[in-house]
């Protein structure tokens, strides 16, 4: 690791530079304090870094796996010199293709609207709930929420550990309107003239959002499990930002950034970030993201620490509370102030579903075939170099064949006269025989393909091909078998929901009714539409609801995911419904609109809302026409 740098604590801006430090704490670089609290933040760093490290070596081994070339070497690179037609070493792309999979079923399931669901506790929470779900998924719809969790899946799926933070965002900028340009006049009034464009401070945004965090860059706390984040004592990971970044942040409102400006003169780096090099290493030739010329990097370790503030001269407490920090090049702090969630967890979320619960940081199920791609690898490459030489070894006698016309591969081999002394050219010249070795690895390399689907549920009929086979395929025993690999899906989908998508839905609710300052639109249709005609009993002809932060001050309780693909079910629902709508008592004992409802949303079909009859305003009815004239009659009508 490299050593912390030194900062001169007694450096000035003259005076373009306000110190402003929170909770009444001096935290000026240098200071006790700011060394005290700095030092205990670089100290659990390096115990988490230390221990967490031990994975990334696996975790490169998968990533090679993941790639599409390996490395040439001296031999291979020489052939490619001479005739770069010619195949070279490749990765055979299956662990990418198990990868694919897993991916596109997580997006499937988990990408349905809405992504996080509530249910109100009691009757009167039934409106808020609706419009709490309205609200909280635009703010995932804002912050790209199915783009992060694209990576947070990557991630679980190829290193078995999806690290995400869940963090509250303000932003503030300029907005631009068009206003009336006019004058006053005493006796008319304003008099508009015409036009003009004004332009204002306004809040752009308020919410929260995902923010997918780089495995190697997490900071976990090494004494509980690796999925059990809220039982440990801190978290934490490394941020590589910028310093103009870090500058723009400090100067917001209500940043919590401070002492950004004692990073300007130099790189501040990690040893804690994952592309560091080690000490006496080029820093040039480090991979990954670095600084260029024109960029200055910044590392930061931002951590999370529950900790009792008398104890750490914070303020007088007894009681434990969760802290901020943020530790720039291991060495400046610039960030320290407490959480006060409602919640009261760390804003960090983590899926590792295939944790034993005790400890440890499980395997991945790429991982677990990593033996298998390197097997399928090593048939495929020896395939093709064993075709490249088969016909291409001789036996030459070099007293008697021009040897420059065999190295250079001449079409005509010139033979000097000694060869032709009383016997055959054969025994000066000959191709030798060579058995093709590796005919049979292509037959082996289907096995191991084989082998590797069935060993992480990713078999053909998920990945979309169909095997071939001697006899034909029944379509029950198709359905049966992806049902049976769904099922393998759908428990490693679950098992991920409820450690990283349950508690990202309470966050993302919890930050809503808690930080929520201005009143925001949201769209009256799907559930919210249902649950405002049960509520008010009439039609809904606005699109739009206006959502004040009091309106989302309800009870609720998260709704886990079903975890299920739409239109996975094996179930042969039509013919279900058909026979149920076709029998009395069935039509009787069941709402047959509600199972059409599920019926649908197990076919797949989304916004089955918006294709609701929807009853006239006021109550109004329509009636056939003999029976309109009936009622006439009877006086029960009357003429409008």
């Amino acid at each position: 690791m490299l050593r912390p740098r030194t900062i001169n604590p007694n450096r000035s801006f003259d005076g373009r530079y306000r110190e402003l430090y929170p909770e009444g704490v001096y935290l000026k670089p240098g200071s006790k304090k700011h060394e005290f609290l700095a030092g205990e933040v670089y100290t659990r760093a390096i115990e988490s870094s230390a221990w967490i490290s031990a994975r990334h070596g696996t975790w490169d081994a998968v990533d090679e796996m993941l790639k599409a070339y390996i490395p040439l070497d001296d031999y291979e690179a020489a052939r490619q010199e001479e005739d770069s037609r010619l195949p070279v070493s490749i990765v055979v792309p299956e662990a990418y293709a198990v990868l694919e999979t897993y991916q596109s079923y997580l997006l499937t399931v988990f990408g349905q609207d809405p992504l996080f669901s509530y249910a109100p506790v009691g009757p009167e929470d039934s409106v808020g709930a609706a419009l709490l779900e309205n609200v909280v998924n635009q703010q995932v719809a804002r912050g790209k929420g199915l783009l992060q969790l694209a990576t947070h899946f990557r991630d679980v799926v190829a290193y078995g550990l999806g690290v995400m933070a869940v963090p509250w965002d303000v932003v503030v900028g300029k907005r631009t309107k068009t206003v009336p340009d006019g004058v006053m006049d005493d006796l008319l009034g304003y008099i508009p003239q015409g036009f003009r464009k004004v332009t204002e401070d306004s809040l752009l945004f308020e919410g929260s959002r995902l923010e997918p965090i780089d495995p190697r860059a997490y900071l976990p706390d090494p004494t509980v499990d690796i999925a059990d984040v809220q039982k440990g004592e801190y978290v934490g990971w490394v941020e590589q930002t910028t310093y103009l970044a870090l500058l723009r942040a400090e100067a917001a409102p209500d940043s919590p950034y401070f002492n950004v400006r004692y990073l300007e003169d130099e790189y501040s780096l990690s040893s804690f970030a994952a592309d560091h090099p080690s000490t006496g290493e080029d820093l040039a030739s480090a991979s990954g993201v670095w600084p260029s010329s024109s960029t200055q990097r910044v590392d930061v370790v931002h951590m999370y620490i529950d900790l009792i503030p008398a104890d750490w001269g914070l303020g007088s407490g007894r009681e434990p509370e969760k802290w901020r920090f943020s530790l720039a090049g291991d060495t400046v702090l610039i960030a320290a102030m407490p959480m006060d969630l409602n919640h009261e967890l760390f804003p960090v979320v983590v899926a590792a579903p295939g944790t034993d619960g005790h400890g440890g940081t499980p395997s991945s199920k790429l991982e677990l075939t990593h033996g298998y791609s390197k097997y399928i690898n090593f048939l495929f490459n020896s395939r093709v170099v064993n075709l490249l030489d088969v016909n291409n070894r001789f036996l030459v006698n070099e007293d008697d064949i021009n040897m420059e016309d065999v190295l250079t591969g001449s079409p005509l081999i010139r033979a000097r006269r000694s060869a032709f002394n009383n016997r055959p050219i054969t025994d000066s010249f000959q191709q030798l025989n060579i058995q093709d070795v590796t005919r049979g690895n292509m037959a082996d390399l289907g096995m191991v393909r084989q082998l590797m689907r069935e060993t992480t549920g990713a078999v053909d009929a998920l990945q979309g091909t169909q095997r071939t086979r001697g006899e034909r395929v029944t379509a029950k025993e198709f359905g049966d078998t992806r049902a049976a690999a769904m099922g393998k899906m759908a428990y490693f989908a679950k098992i991920l929901s409820l450690q990283s998508l349950y508690d990202a839905a309470l966050m993302f609710a919890s930050h809503t009714q808690q930080f929520m300052s201005e009143a925001t639109y949201t769209r009256t249709t799907g559930r919210l539409e249902e649950v405002l005609r049960q509520e008010y009993g009439f039609d809904i002809e606005q699109p739009y609801v206006n959502v004040r932060p009091f309106d989302l001050d309800v009870a609720y309780d998260v709704r886990p995911h079903m975890a299920s693909l739409p239109g996975g079910d094996n179930t042969d629902w039509v013919t279900v419904l058909s026979i149920m709508m076709k029998n009395p008592e069935a039509a009787q004992a069941f709402d047959l609109t509600r199972l059409v409802q599920h019926v649908l949303r197990k076919l797949g079909a989304e916004n089955i809302h918006e294709f609701r009859r929807k009853a006239p305003v006021g109550g109004v009815s329509v009636l056939p026409q003999e029976q309109l004239a009936a009622q006439a009659q009877q006086g029960n009508l009357v003429a409008v």
